[in-house]
């Protein structure tokens, strides 16, 4: 095995990229295929992300790589910079180095290092990913790389995404194995520690795909031209016995190069997008191993996928429909599970019968309906079919199977109406939706009349009253118009007195009639009130109907008197101005008599004002009360006057004989010479 390329194309890289001087050794560790995995065209391994590591002296590296057939070498894995800069991240031998991008000491990031055949130069040729793409720590992430026949060039896989590509000359392997290892490079000394890192599925690409590599064989070494005086402190170990499956770094066993890691394993690959069968198995040659999938997957409501069978490739696989089976491993085996997904469609109705129901293939047309439109439910009851869910208004119909579905049958209820008479035409019989409308009607209403007497309508078997009516349909419904006897009635007004008057209208159970209206024999009715002079008068009588006859209605009129006079008690002609309760108003003279009288006035206060002599007087009146008004007129005041002069000249006439008869005493007493007592001459 020829391991110059791999050893100096690695310390190139450290060199090139890290910026370092080159160190005393450079440590490899790991598997390598045997001769089963030459002759390849390509290889690829799982190799698990573990940071961070000791780069405090030397560089740590884990990769895949191989020489070609023609002494070209590749390689691809992931690398843990050892100090922070600038870094190339695309170096041709061409271009020379055209990208680059800062990364920080102690990141992870994928990388691939390509040497052409007999090349002779020192610088680095590939490509670096950016800072921390070689994923978070813990994870498995695959590195490899296969020659492309159709380009002529070969890819650098990182996840199986293409990052880069080179022509080599060749396209091959030739008798060279591939290698799987970790590297700790340009280090000074042997005392770096690694945490280990496991590798998983190392694989060769041949004939078109990536197989497991059947041997896997140990190998501990330095690379070429390193010193060797120290021991190499890695190691390399299965894990778990497992094929395929191993660990390299610090505190592992360091056996013998070449010790068989694993041998002639096969493995089975199951791969099925339904059922949680992805997955691999690995086991001894000729192991046999059974095989089991679900007949049915429930993926979500309405969706699942039904098993149809195998399709198997490699020695002792199987391909066929049975779900349960057994295998031989003969070789590496891969079993694909296929699957048929199904849609549910459901098919509802709360009335009659549905069909179509059930699980389809995908795609697939299905026909679907219902037996009958038309589904009668009791005596008079009957549900209609107006559309399904989906919109479709017809009873049969097809649904592509494009995913599930669900359709109901809708329906309305409609109620039989039987309308009859016994007299006129009724209308309105029917089927009607429930809470729908329905006319309902009589015509017509009375038959001719025949001395004073005729039939009419009275009212529905229901108690509705009106001929013609607007009905909500809520059930089966039997209307029969009932008609029944009527008189025509008189009606006379009276008054308190009993004479007869005569009114406009009456209310008669909140009808208005004139003097005369039809009436059903045997019912009671009740004036409520009557409309005499523009006002509605209250009355409230009753009276039931025998034959045509004649009803008196009294009403609550009241005559009004109004007597104007003096105050000497003379009558007075005077104007009055009455405003009545009803809103109606009259100017009046009482004339030579001073009286108003006005008779049958309707029932209520009255309110008026009368003309007098420098003063108007109010006048309050009603229910038949007469009203006396004391008036002072223009004659009363020149009656006034003149017993006013006469008694002052009375006044003035009787003073001055008084004043007379003074004066007259006084001189006779003192007159001289008038004889007297002695007394009175002193």
């Amino acid at each position: 095995m020829n391991f110059r390329n791999i050893v100096i194309s690695f310390v190139f890289l450290s060199a090139f990229v890290f910026g370092v001087t080159y160190g005393n050794y450079w440590f490899q560790f790991g598997a390598r295929g045997g001769i089963s995995s030459e002759f390849n065209n390509g290889t690829m391994a799982s190799i698990e992300t573990v940071f961070p590591q000791n780069y405090s002296n030397g560089s740590p590296a884990f990769w895949v790589g191989e020489d070609l057939a023609n002494g070209a070498f590749l390689q691809m894995g992931y690398l843990i910079a050892n100090q922070t800069g600038s870094y190339p991240s695309y170096c041709s031998e061409q271009f020379g180095c055209g990208k680059y991008q800062d990364i920080k000491a102690g990141q992870e990031e994928w990388f691939y290092e390509y040497f052409p055949e007999n090349y002779n130069g020192g610088g680095f040729l590939g490509g670096i990913g950016s800072p921390g793409s070689a994923g978070a720590n813990g994870t498995y992430n695959r590195y490899g790389f296969y020659y492309n026949q159709s380009s002529g060039y070969w890819d650098f896989l990182f996840n199986g995404k293409v990052v880069g590509n080179v022509s080599l000359g060749s396209p091959g392997s030739g008798v060279h194995s591939p290698v799987a290892f970790g590297e700790v490079a340009n280090a000074t000394a042997n005392g770096t520690f690694i945490n280990p890192v496991n590798i998983k599925n190392f694989s060769v690409y041949t004939d078109g795909e990536f197989t497991p590599a059947p041997q896997g064989y140990a190998y501990i070494g330095y690379g070429s031209g390193s010193l060797e005086n120290v021991p190499v402190p890695y190691g390399v170990e299965e894990i778990g016995n497992r094929v395929n499956y191993f660990k390299i770094g610090s505190g592992l066993p360091r056996p013998l190069n070449g010790t068989s890691l694993w041998n002639q394993g096969y493995v089975l690959s199951i791969n099925s997008e339904y059922g949680n069968l992805t997955n691999f198995g690995e086991y001894l040659g000729y192991s046999r191993i059974k095989l089991y999938a679900p007949r049915i997957v429930n993926i979500s409501n309405g969706v699942s996928a039904v098993f149809t069978g195998w399709v198997g490739r490699g020695y002792g696989s199987y391909t066929g429909p049975a779900n349960t089976t057994a295998i031989v491993m003969e070789s590496n085996i891969t079993e694909t599970a296929e699957w048929q997904i199904k849609y549910y469609l459901n098919v509802s109705t709360d009335y009659g019968s549905a069909y179509g129901y059930g699980w389809y293939n995908a795609n697939s047309t299905v026909p679907y309906g219902i037996s009958s439109n038309m589904i009668y439910t009791g005596n008079g009851s009957r549900e209609v079919f107006l559309a399904w869910s989906n919109g479709a208004n017809t009873t049969k119909g097809y649904i592509i199977m494009n995913s599930p579905h669900s359709v109901n049958a809708l329906w309305r209820g409609q109620y039989y109406v039987n309308v009859s008479s016994q007299y006129g035409n009724a209308s309105g019989s029917g089927w009607v939706f429930a809470g729908r409308q329905d006319i309902i009607s009589v015509t017509p209403e009375n038959m001719s009349p025949e001395n004073n007497s005729r039939y009419a309508f009275y009212s529905w078997s229901d108690g509705n009253r009106n001929a013609s009516f607007n009905m909500v349909v809520e059930g089966p419904e039997n209307l029969v118009a009932v008609y029944k006897k009527e008189y025509l009635h008189f009606f006379r007004a009276r008054d308190s007195y009993g004479d007869y008057i005569h009114a406009d209208y009456f209310e008669v159970g909140g009808v208005k009639v004139n003097d005369t209206g039809w009436f059903f024999s045997g019912d009671q009715y009740n004036i409520t009130k009557a409309y005499y002079m523009g006002s509605w008068l209250p009355v409230n009588q009753n009276f039931t109907i025998g034959i045509s006859n004649y009803t008196y209605v009294q009403l609550p009129v009241y005559n009004l008197e109004v007597f104007t006079k003096d105050i000497f008690g003379n009558p007075v002609n005077t104007s009055v101005n009455i405003l009545f309760y009803n809103g109606s108003e009259r100017s009046l003279n009482s004339g030579p008599n001073g009286e108003i009288y006005l008779k049958d006035i309707p029932y209520g206060e009255a309110h008026g004002q009368i003309s007098g002599f420098l003063i108007p007087y109010s006048l309050d009146a009603g229910y038949g009360n007469p009203v006396y008004i004391d008036m002072i007129t223009y004659e009363d005041m020149l009656a006034f006057g003149l017993i006013i002069v006469l008694v002052a000249a009375m006044y003035v006439a009787f003073s001055r004989k008084m004043h007379h008869k003074k004066d007259f005493a006084t001189i006779s007493v003192k007159q001289p010479g008038d004889a007297g007592t002695g007394e009175d001459l002193k």
